[in-house]
């Protein structure tokens, strides 16, 4: 699924953006070398030096897209609900769902790699903003 920020990509782009966020949320990201990410996305190197020009830049855009997916979901499942104690159940709730594919590895590089902790402390100030 292409989402707002990611408008640029082909869809064979997005698709790999999509593909590697999956492997990222299952088994993390640190231990993968792009060479590692080529054989099991089956492209080449140069495919994914056009999403980014660095593993460690190929990781903050999938990580900021698996939040940007995650952020859009959480809303489309929570805008309709006009109650505000309602509203704050299933906005959590969503959140949960949201974040539930990401598993222990992805957590642990996450928190091991500043730019990507930054992208998941600052979304996280926001739905608490959201939440309040």
């Amino acid at each position: 699924m292409t989402v707002m920020g990611d408008a640029a990509l082909t869809r064979r782009q997005a698709e790999l953006l999509d593909h590697l966020e999956e492997l990222f949320l299952t088994e993390g990201f640190a231990r993968f070398t792009l060479e590692d990410l080529a054989v099991r996305l089956h492209c080449s190197k140069s495919t994914l030096y056009a999403l980014a020009g660095s593993k460690e830049q190929l990781s903050l855009r999938v990580i900021r897209h698996f939040f940007r997916k995650a952020t859009a979901a959480v809303e489309a499942q929570t805008v309709t609900e006009s109650d505000p104690a309602l509203r704050v159940t299933a906005y959590l709730s969503a959140v949960a769902r949201a974040l539930a594919p990401a598993g222990p590895a992805f957590h642990g590089d996450l928190d091991a790699f500043a730019p990507g902790r930054e992208v998941y402390e600052r979304n996280t100030a926001l739905a608490a903003d959201r939440v309040r």
